[in-house]
């Protein structure tokens, strides 16, 4: 084989890792979604992210809000605080799950064991969807309002919703309160072989981070949104 030729062979699969590169980057998609219920503290904790210096009243978000966060490159990605309440939540989810790269489910520590059933649903809803299996981003437990003094901490969150996730499973047929009653569940959450759910069965990563978006106690979930990147 002539070294013309060899050279253009080289050329192509260049060519082909240079678009396979982009292809795969783009796919992944670009926004870092925060999802929770309401009073969980997402609205707080972007706020502090974007200015940790000025404290913010902060009400019931109706909307999707929107803010460009600057990484440490200079390079900015798009936040996206999606509403706490059920209906608005569904809504804005259908919206921008297409181009997540990253999610970050905001829980409140303090409140976690009484609201364990329905952060469970939410997170199910999340991690079943076939459109968020298919970019398999990156996620992030955010175990905020840690400065209260009941607040659980990461590790136990973690082990409630790993067995709360179990139980959800088990009625996933059930219409859940982030769908309608006409959609079926399209991706089985986990392994199908084991009777316990882990985090570490899934596609896409994820991690457990304890912060607290009142105090500005923000240096893991920074540090996991420039991970992002």
């Amino acid at each position: 084989m002539s070294v013309e030729i060899f050279a253009l062979v080289g050329l192509l699969l260049l060519i082909a890792g240079i678009c396979a590169y982009f292809f795969t980057r783009s796919s992944k998609g670009s926004d870092i979604v925060f999802v929770g219920l309401q009073q969980a503290g997402k609205t707080t904790l972007i706020s502090k992210l974007l200015n940790s210096e000025k404290d913010f009243l902060t009400a019931t978000s109706i909307g999707a809000n929107i803010a460009a966060y600057k990484l440490e490159d200079s390079k900015t990605i798009q936040l996206i605080d999606i509403p706490g309440a059920d209906r608005l939540r569904y809504n804005a989810i259908q919206k921008f799950k297409s181009s997540v790269r990253g999610i970050i489910l905001v829980i409140n520590s303090e409140k976690v064991q009484k609201e364990i059933r329905d952060v469970a649903e939410l997170l199910f809803s999340l991690l079943t969807d076939e459109k968020i299996n298919s970019l398999k981003p990156k996620i992030l437990i955010a175990a905020n309002q840690q400065d209260c003094p009941i607040a659980k901490s990461g590790v136990k969150i973690q082990e409630l919703l790993e067995n709360e996730l179990t139980l959800v499973r088990k009625t996933q047929g059930a219409a859940l309160r982030d769908t309608n009653d006409d959609e079926r569940v399209s991706v089985y959450l986990g392994k199908k072989n084991s009777d316990s759910f882990k985090f570490a069965d899934l596609p896409m990563k994820v991690e457990v981070h304890e912060c607290s978006g009142k105090e500005g106690n923000l240096d893991a979930v920074r540090s996991w949104i420039q991970s992002c990147a």
